[in-house]
């Protein structure tokens, strides 16, 4: 009977190691894709920077059109990070939320989606 007790603890603490690695393993993932949306909101700020530049004040409805592409483009890939890593995080227990922020792009701002833990719970 105390092998049986020692074994069920045993098991119990093994548990609990393998569920807080893989919460650990989570909340990394979580960190990483908020480091690429910052990261790519960050190059599409600056291309879009250097399109205006070039421009210079004639901007023209093409131009305009370029740069809404590239907003465009900015939110679907953040969209798509975000997504994936908060299916990723719900299968383990963790709920990830968006926690828009707003970024300025040729003096028109847009709600991008980093992501932020809402709760852990088994």
């Amino acid at each position: 009977m105390k092998k049986l007790i020692v074994t069920l603890l045993m098991a119990m603490v093994l548990i609990s190691f393998s569920y807080a690695d893989s919460i650990d393993k989570v909340l990394d993932k979580v960190d990483a894709t908020n480091e690429k949306i910052t990261q790519t909101i960050d190059k599409t700020v600056l291309k879009s920077e250097t399109m205006i530049s070039k421009i210079g004040t004639d901007i023209n409805a093409k131009d305009l059109e370029k740069i809404d592409k590239l907003v465009e483009k900015l939110i679907d890939q953040t969209n798509k990070m975000s997504l994936k890593t908060r299916t990723d995080a719900a299968k383990q227990g963790v709920i990830v939320v968006c926690d828009w922020i707003d970024v300025e792009i040729n003096g028109v701002t847009y709600s991008v989606d980093p992501l932020r833990v809402y709760c852990i719970h088994r």
